[in-house]
C-alpha cells in the first residue's frame, strides 16, 4: 500500500521474472499558461520549463559523496605527525634503565630514566616505531620489562626536551648484548 501511494506500483509477473520491475509515476508540473497557450506536452514547453531529468542531480550527488569519502580517507594520514621534530642529522646514544614499555598503537614508547654527569636522574620519553613494524623484528610486550638496563641510538627532540625516537635495530642492552626476541605464533 505505501508503494502505491509513494507513486510506485509493482508492474509484471513476479513469480516469472528473477526480480520484479517498479514503474515509477512522476508528477510533472504544468504552468497554465505560457506565453498565452496551454501546454499539454513536455515538448511544447519552453526550455526553462523543460525537465532535464535526474542524471545531473545523480552525477552531483556521486560527485559530492566521492569528495566527502576522499577527505574523511586523507584525514588520517593529515593527522600523522611529520619527523621534522626529530634531529635526525645528529644520533646520540642513551644508557638507561627502562622505567615503562608501552607496546601500543600507533607507536611504542618507552620511559628510560638515564643518569647524566651530574649524577641526577632524567626521563626520556622515547617514541618508537610502530607494533606491526616491532612485530617484524620479533618484539613484543613483553620484550622490555621495566628495570631492564639498555642502550639505544635515539635521535633527540630539536627543541632540546628530553625525547626523541628509537628504533628496535638500534637497541642493546648495556653491555652491548642484543636483545633476544621471541617470536609468538
Amino acid at each position: 500500500m505505501v508503494l502505491f501511494r509513494m507513486g510506485l506500483a509493482p508492474t509484471g509477473n513476479a513469480q516469472d521474472q528473477a526480480w520484479a520491475t517498479l514503474r515509477v509515476r512522476t508528477i510533472t508540473w504544468y504552468p497554465s499558461s505560457v506565453h498565452g497557450r496551454r501546454h499539454r506536452r513536455l515538448d511544447d514547453l519552453p526550455g526553462s520549463f523543460r525537465s532535464v531529468g535526474l542524471a545531473p542531480l545523480r552525477a552531483t550527488l556521486g560527485a559530492l559523496m566521492f569528495g566527502i569519502s576522499l577527505v574523511a580517507t586523507t584525514e588520517v594520514a593529515v593527522s600523522h605527525h611529520s619527523v621534522a621534530m626529530f634531529d635526525r642529522d645528529h644520533p646520540i646514544q642513551l644508557i638507561g634503565v627502562v622505567r615503562e614499555f608501552k607496546f601500543v598503537n600507533p607507536h611504542a614508547s618507552i620511559a628510560l630514566e638515564v643518569t647524566s654527569k651530574d649524577a641526577s636522574s632524567v626521563i626520556w620519553n622515547l617514541e618508537g616505531d610502530s607494533t606491526n613494524s616491532l612485530k617484524w623484528d620479533g618484539w613484543s610486550s613483553q620484550t622490555l620489562k621495566p628495570g631492564d638496563e639498555v642502550r639505544l641510538t635515539v635521535e633527540p627532540l630539536r627543541s632540546g626536551a628530553p625525547g626523541g625516537v628509537w628504533h628496535a635495530r638500534s637497541t642493546t642492552y648495556k653491555d652491548g648484548a642484543p636483545i633476544v626476541v621471541t617470536h609468538q605464533k
